[in-house]
Order: structure tokens, then sequence, then C-alpha cells
């Protein structure tokens, strides 16, 4: 084997023996352990070393800020013989201080008492000493140290609901968010929540905030017309409970239109008219034919020969004459006239062009309607200057 193949075998192995030990070993102070938070904060967890008179706890480990200590950090350890602790000023919550029965001083940053809420509100950004030569001010700190996360921990508690299970009978289990520290406090009745999700539409359901206890009980129901109905389209009525916020909806039918009518276009003798209907609430319309009304003709003589049928609403009229042979009918605005009526009696008939002073212009469909001897024409003759027939 080479030189070069043993140099790189030789740093393949101690590699590999690197990344078999755990990286906390490797950490800045490998005398604590410790629990990373969700905000990459740490909570210093335990301590491995042996006490000295002087315990310095870390301001940061693996370039993570500590911010403070679990309530087991010193378990089953003597720590009779540290007389001096120097906190830093990330610490935010300190555990079993009271534990120091020899504490002789307490060195800190004054932020760091700031942010423990400690000796009458010190705002000053700089670093003091708590002798115990002044014995009121030390136990005074030290019994606010020790008590400090009493305070921290009510603040930021929450219910650990995997060890409460019936609260009204064996309390409720507390766990603080910041530091972890669990107690049980005596719980008198169940602490009641709505649960929206979970109720129905017959029952409201409830849920011990602690513990998890169910129960259901009845809707107080409040209805509100949410969507008015219209002629064309449903309404919807809300029904929500106030006390879960349980809700469900009903449609409202449509509601009918009212109709107003108004004749658009009036009729007349010879034309239709429209009837037009529209909805006052949704202007929906539509419309129905008036039939024409017809003429109502009157008779009115003007001479013993002549007369004029006029309608009486439209004022439309037509003169009549009677002949010897024939009825003509005319408008009296000119000199022309049709053949009415045949009054005479012969069954071979030459129609006239011209009848007295009158023009003929063509022959009525009433001619020969009603005519006796009708049957008995054999031959009409019509002049070439005749428009109808």
């Amino acid at each position: 084997m080479s030189k070069n193949k043993k140099i790189i075998s030789v740093f393949l192995a101690i590699i590999t023996m690197l990344t078999c030990f755990p990286i906390s070993a490797f950490a800045n102070n490998i005398d604590w352990e410790y629990s990373v938070n969700e905000d990459n904060t740490i909570k210093i967890t335990g301590y491995n070393g042996n006490l000295s008179s002087t315990l310095e706890l870390p301001k940061t480990i693996d370039d993570k800020t500590v911010i403070g200590t679990s309530s087991e950090i010193f378990e089953n350890k003597s720590v009779d013989n540290v007389k001096t602790i120097i906190i830093p000023y990330t610490y935010q919550f300190i555990w079993n201080l009271d534990l120091f029965s020899n504490l002789k001083k307490i060195e800190a940053h004054s932020l760091t008492i700031q942010n423990m809420y400690l000796l009458n509100g010190r705002q000053e950004n700089k670093y003091i000493e708590l002798n115990s030569e002044n014995t009121e001010k030390f136990e005074k700190s030290l019994a606010v140290l020790s008590k400090l996360n009493e305070s921290l921990c009510e603040n930021n508690k929450e219910i650990n609901k995997e060890k409460t299970t019936d609260c009204k009978k064996d309390g409720i289990n507390y766990i603080c968010k910041v530091c972890g520290y669990e107690w049980k406090k005596a719980c008198q009745e169940h602490q009641y929540e709505y649960v929206k999700e979970k109720s129905t539409k017959d029952n409201c359901y409830s849920e011990c905030i602690a513990c998890g206890e169910q129960i259901k009980s009845n809707h107080n129901y409040k209805s509100e017309i949410t969507k008015a109905p219209t002629c064309t389209e449903e309404g919807t009525r809300t029904y929500t409970c106030t006390n879960c916020g349980y809700s469900y909806t009903e449609d409202i039918p449509k509601i009918t239109h009212n109709y107003k009518t108004e004749i658009t276009k009036a009729p007349t003798c010879t034309e239709d008219g429209t009837k037009t209907y529209t909805c006052k609430l949704c202007g929906d319309s539509y419309t129905e034919i008036i039939p024409a009304t017809g003429h109502e003709y009157k008779k009115i003589n003007i001479d013993d020969t002549t007369y004029k049928i006029e309608c009486s609403k439209c004022g439309l009229n037509r003169f009549y004459k009677e002949l010897d042979d024939w009825t003509i009918t005319f408008s009296g605005n000119d000199n022309t006239c049709t053949l009415y009526k045949y009054n005479g009696s012969e069954t071979i008939l030459s129609l006239p062009e011209k009848v007295g002073k009158y023009k003929v212009l063509g022959l009525e469909k009433s001619a020969f309607e009603n005519v006796k001897i009708a049957d008995d024409i054999t031959e009409v003759t019509i002049p070439y200057t005749y428009k109808k027939e």
C-alpha cells in the first residue's frame, strides 16, 4: 500500500471515530446537559461536573443562548460547598436556588434581575453583587429568586391533558411552557367550554378544558334572515346557537309576484293593443294582447236614397246610395264608387262603367249576397276598368 493511501485510510478512520460521539460532547460546556427550545434557545436540564465554591452558569452552549435551568438540574447532587453563583444576563428563570444552603454571594447582571422581575424593578444595565453581608437584602433576593418560577410558571402555564384524566376528582396537572416544570392543583368543578366543531343540530357539545370530560346540552338558537327571498330566488334563514356558535340554515320560499298592470298600447277598431304586467318587487314583466275592438257602426240618413254608415268610435264612414238596379258606396272625397248590392232582376248582366256622376271602380263582395236571383244569373260582363271584383 502506498504512503498516500495509508494517509487517506487513517484520515477516514479518524472521521469515522468522530462521528460515533454525540455532538454534545464537543459543546462549549461539556459538563452541562440541555434541551433546545422551539426558538433555538437552551434550557439546562442537568450538570455532570464537580461543584466547586463558585458555580458559573453558562451564557451560551453550542452558540445557542441559555435562558434558564430546569427543576431537576441539581437532583441527587451535593451543593453544600457552593458559596457563589454567577448568573448571566440572558437568564429568565432559575430553579432550586434554595438548595444552596451555604450560598454567600450572587453575581448577576442587572438585566437578569429585570428579566426576573426582582429587586424593586432595577433598570440599570450593569453588573451587581448580592452579598450575604447585607443579610436582609441578600435573604430577600434569595427568597425572591427561589420563588421566581411560581410567578413565571403561573403566567405561562398550560394544562397537561395527558396526565389530567378527571380534574374534579384528581385535580388539574399543569406544565410551564417556558421551563417545563409540572405541578398539580385541586379543582372543585369541571371547566367546561363549548366545542362548536363537535356540536350537532340537536345538541351543544361541551368539553372540560382540563380533563376532556364531555357533556351535551340544549341549543339556544337565534334566527336571522341572512338572505331575503325575492320573486325569483329563495332566501335563507340562519339559526345560530348563542352558546356554542353552531349554526344551520333553512330555505325561505320565493315570494309571489305583485304585478301592476298598465295599458301600454290602447287597442283600436282595427289594431290589437298591449297590456303590460310589471312586478313592483322585482321588476319582472310580461305582456298580453288586447284584441281590436272592431267598429261600432250607425246609420245616418242623408236623403231618401242616400245614407251614411259611420263608426261611433273612430269616425270611419262610408256613403251609400240606392239606385234602381244598384246600391253604390263611395267615400265622398271624389266621384268614384263601387257596386255594393244588386237590386235588379236581370239574369244577364253587363256591369256599368259609370253610375250617375260616379265612375265605378269595382264590385264589392256583398254585391250578390242575399240576392234572390243570384243563382239565376247566367252571364256577367265586367268592364276592364274595374280594379276589383
